[in-house]
């Protein structure tokens, strides 16, 4: 999975600010969102007007967006960073460039419809991707619909006299949007929504995101066989590529507080699903313990913090894929090539040094740099063993992999205990690691400075416990991660305006006037936090940050973590099958090697 829907949010929330700036009403301060239910079995009233809405639609929604109040939107967007942003006055051809693409995506000029919206709506509105149905001999795999609610009997029939008439073969999102327009009168009177549309309904404040990924990637497979063509669109592509995740259904609610964006996330997982990705979301501990301890034991000052507390044996042997995976990362392609396809790389009690003391609870700090450079402390609770077995046991199984480490006893010590440095020169964002030890804890630092960081930090009580939030440090969740967008997004938006080909977004070149100013987009940056734990089966999630999106974050790291360890076990499977294969090639010649000699009985699986 991709990190381009962050990227789709955004854009669908930069487009519903290009529709509002058409009218010059948008105001620059957030406006009030939906106040929560006294009782959270209940609906509010605004809640029971959605439901209505979606039971209107016929069937539960494979993918709906879902707006309780669509008239507090505008404002409260406008009011974000996000929203500001797009206001700002260096950014003006952007918002006209967002307008031209709005047009051109819609199949007609948005302008005239958002006007008559915006006077005569009143109550909830959705936009959702219903199940197909056979209508005329035609069997669309799915429908799009979009569902308003006007003021009254008149105001709905402006907004259907306003709304444009495209043809069905235009290949535009007017062309194969169909309007359903109910008034508040209509939604009272009819019948009491089933649990379904309830729990569709049950939007936390200005947007709810609901879908059923499983079933939606079923329906976008019927749509590229129908459509024939072997190349899909890079957007239907990378649609159909999230929806495969074979997750049951994702509810991620969006609000908005002052200046920030607010977010929780439910996801539940398929009834059978057992990929390294959904290992992942089940090895996250069910109860866990607060962050204080771990965040005591990490640099204050970095920019990027990841707290995790897990479960190893839920893993299984994708603990070990991952390790492997990992080591082939910091020693390069050309070993990966070589040693990393022998029998010795692929020993399963290989990096059993580490898992025999890893518990499954770790903090990673890190800070970037323009040089590429990254500083890196990674914290361990350990398994209790005393530090100078540790040390013996940690020296010995990475001697074994080749990788010479050795005590510095005139390093400086965390309480009275000396480091162990590598003998070598290391590769990627450990350049020369070194790994710290004491009672109950290891760390491993990306070179001597950042040891040293974490030396001074703990000598001069300069660790995140002393600067996290109190709410973070007394937070009990399984998986917790920090991001200062202040200064890491300059660097990345660098990077990402200049890197091969241009910018681009699951495909899509972005034009240049889309992007914002660097100096502009410095102002309406911040700090972001996000969490994840479990419920049962669901995984639940949190965040509050500038920019939407941040409560998927922890949840699409997890899940190209999870790719990576199947393409990982993919081409170790490839490496097995080659060797067997080579083998049975020599015994099928004789057991004669190249040269036609006997063979000496050492070759090597």
């Amino acid at each position: 999975m991709k990190i381009a829907p962050l990227f789709l949010l955004t854009a669908i929330l930069l487009a519903g600010l290009a529709a509002a700036a058409q009218d010059g009403a948008a105001a620059q301060q957030p406006g009030v969102a939906p106040a929560p239910a006294a009782d959270p079995k209940a609906l509010t009233p605004e809640q029971q007007a959605l439901a209505r809405l979606f039971h209107r639609a016929g069937a539960e929604p494979l993918f709906a967006l879902a707006a309780p109040a669509f008239g507090h939107l505008p404002e409260a967007l406008a009011g974000t960073e996000l929203g500001q942003l797009f206001y700002e006055p260096t950014y003006e051809k952007g918002r006209a460039e967002w307008q031209r693409l709005l047009d051109r995506t819609a199949g007609a000029p948005v302008a005239p419809l958002w006007q008559v919206l915006r006077e005569r709506l009143k109550g909830p509105a959705l936009i959702a991707v219903l199940p197909g149905r056979n209508e005329g001999g035609l069997n669309a795999p799915f429908e799009l619909r979009l569902l308003l609610t006007a003021a009254d009997a008149e105001s709905a029939k402006a907004v259907e006299a306003a709304w444009p008439r495209v043809a069905p073969d235009a290949g535009s999102l007017l062309s194969v949007l169909r309007l359903d327009v109910a008034t508040p009168e209509a939604l009272a009177a009819a019948e009491a929504p089933p649990p379904w549309a309830e729990a569709c309904a049950r939007a936390g404040g200005l947007l709810r995101l609901s879908a059923r990924p499983k079933e939606l990637a079923q329906a976008l497979d019927a749509l590229i066989q129908e459509a024939g063509d072997d190349t899909p669109p890079a957007w239907l592509a990378a649609a159909r590529e999230i929806a495969q995740a074979d997750v049951a259904r994702i509810e991620w609610d969006l609000d908005v507080q002052g200046k920030l964006f607010a977010e929780t996330l439910r996801l539940e997982p398929g009834a059978e699903a057992k990929a390294s990705f959904h290992r992942l979301l089940a090895a996250l501990r069910d109860d866990p313990q607060p962050w204080q301890s771990l965040l005591a034991a990490l640099p204050a000052g970095h920019d990027v913090w990841l707290l995790a507390q897990g479960v190893p044996a839920t893993l299984g042997e994708d603990l070990l894929a991952a390790l492997q995976d990992l080591e082939g990362v910091l020693r390069g392609k050309k070993w990966r090539r070589t040693e990393g396809q022998e029998e010795a790389a692929r020993d399963p009690k290989r990096f059993d040094f580490f898992t025999q003391s890893f518990t499954g609870t770790l903090g990673i700090a890190a800070s970037p740099s323009v040089t590429g450079e990254v500083r890196l402390a990674a914290a361990f609770p350990t398994d209790g063993a005393k530090v100078e077995d540790l040390r013996e046991r940690l020296r010995a199984g990475l001697a074994a992999t080749g990788a010479d480490f050795q005590t510095q006893k005139n390093a400086a010590r965390i309480h009275v205990h000396a480091p162990l440095a590598a003998a070598f020169k290391g590769r990627s964002f450990l350049p020369a690691p070194v790994i710290g030890l004491s009672d109950g804890w290891m760390w491993l630092c990306s070179n001597t400075a950042a040891y040293g960081e974490l030396t001074q930090g703990f000598l001069r009580e300069r660790t995140l416990d002393k600067s996290a939030p109190k709410a973070v440090r007394e937070e009990k969740t399984a998986l917790h991660l920090y991001v200062n967008l202040t200064n890491i997004v300059p660097l990345l938006y660098t990077a990402w305006l200049f890197g091969g080909g241009g910018p681009e977004i699951g495909g899509w070149q972005v034009p240049l006037t889309l992007l914002p100013s660097p100096v502009a987009l410095a102002k309406h940056l911040g700090e972001y936090h996000a969490s994840l734990r479990r419920d049962r089966a669901a995984v639940l999630g949190s965040a509050c940050g500038p920019w939407p999106g941040g409560a998927l974050l922890p949840v699409f790291l997890l899940a190209t973590a999870g790719d990576e360890i199947e393409d990982h076990k993919s081409r170790r499977a490839e490496a097995v099958r080659n060797a067997l294969d080579t083998i049975d090639a020599k015994d099928d010649d004789g057991g004669k090697d190249e040269a036609g000699d006997a063979g000496a009985g050492d070759e090597k699986p």
